[in-house]
């Protein structure tokens, strides 16, 4: 009786240790596929790009171990899911294609792969416009649309390599006795000048005129002479601020030049002290100036950027 027990017992222990094996698999190799994909540039944050995918995925831990640049994006260590982390890396002109470098293990093995972002550059002008994005749409290439403040701002800051002409913010926003002109001139100041390769593409003034319909931009190298016109006429307008978005522009300055300016009606002259701002001014519209006052300024000033951001 002794000896039957002694067996029953032992098969009883074997069967036990083979049922609790069998409730706990052993973990298999874990296998991660690279991850590539191509969006357009300036997704938003936390923008999901996919989940990585693979071989016996279902219980690992996902991690990047460097990308570039630095904390463009992140990963879900549970399920691999790949997010936009900060978008303003995400643009085609300083980063057209983000890479990282990560990897994925569980109790058994590790894997190491790759992922890689291709962005597709897009017109950034029309991404930041809000009020006036469907204006810009209709336009033609090579025309003036109205924007409005808050428009002109955003493309100043969110746009790169963009400097502003004619007047810096300073001059531009300086206080003074205000003069009123009784006709139209076309006018410069000896300020913030086009950078060699800018390409012009907004301006902005403070109009002294109820109705303005012949306003017009005009470039040259040399402040009191050569003056040529710089795209069509501004769309009508009145008094105030207004602010204008030119479409498509393709014509970069081949050399480091003023901004000027011609309106039909009045414009109005800022006397100011500390700023060392020479006026240039001509009664009509005209290709040489014939005058000029020191500690003078008009509120005029255009946007120039040295990379193209639009199509």
């Amino acid at each position: 009786m002794k000896k039957i027990a002694y067996i029953l017992i032992v098969g009883l222990t074997l069967f036990g240790s083979c049922s609790k094996e069998g409730n706990s698999p052993t973990p298999s190799t874990v296998e991660a596929n690279d991850f590539s994909i191509s969006i357009d540039e300036h997704p938003f944050d936390g923008t999901s790009l996919g989940r990585v995918e693979g071989n016996n995925l279902e219980n690992a831990v996902f991690k990047i171990v460097s990308q570039n640049p630095a904390n463009a994006m992140s990963i879900n260590g549970q399920t691999g899911e790949i997010t936009v982390q900060d978008s303003t890396l995400f643009d085609y002109e300083i980063n057209p294609i983000l890479t990282a470098s990560m990897t994925v293990n569980n109790d058994v093995s590790s894997d190491d792969f790759k992922l890689e972002i291709t962005l597709n550059d897009i017109d950034e002008i029309e991404f930041y416009l809000t009020d006036s994005k469907e204006t810009y749409r209709n336009a033609e290439n090579g025309e003036w649309i109205s924007i409005t403040e808050n428009e002109y701002e955003t493309l100043a800051t969110a746009l790169i390599q963009v400097t502003r002409i004619g007047t810096n913010q300073e001059e531009y926003n300086a206080e003074g006795e205000t003069i009123t002109s009784s006709t139209d001139f076309t006018f410069a100041l000896d300020g913030a000048k086009i950078p060699e390769g800018g390409l012009v593409f907004a301006f902005k003034y403070d109009n002294a005129s109820p109705l303005s319909e012949r306003a017009k931009l005009k470039f040259t190298e040399d402040i009191w002479r050569g003056y040529e016109d710089f795209g069509p006429l501004f769309p009508s307008h009145g008094e105030g601020e207004n602010f204008f978005l030119l479409k498509g522009n393709n014509t970069a300055f081949e050399k480091e030049g003023y901004l000027g300016f011609y309106n039909e009606n009045r414009i109005r002259w800022i006397r100011t002290e500390g700023l060392d701002t020479r006026f240039f001014f001509v009664f009509g519209d005209s290709s040489t100036m014939s005058q000029s006052y020191q500690n003078f300024i008009v509120r005029y000033q255009g946007l120039s950027t040295m990379i193209k951001q639009w199509k």
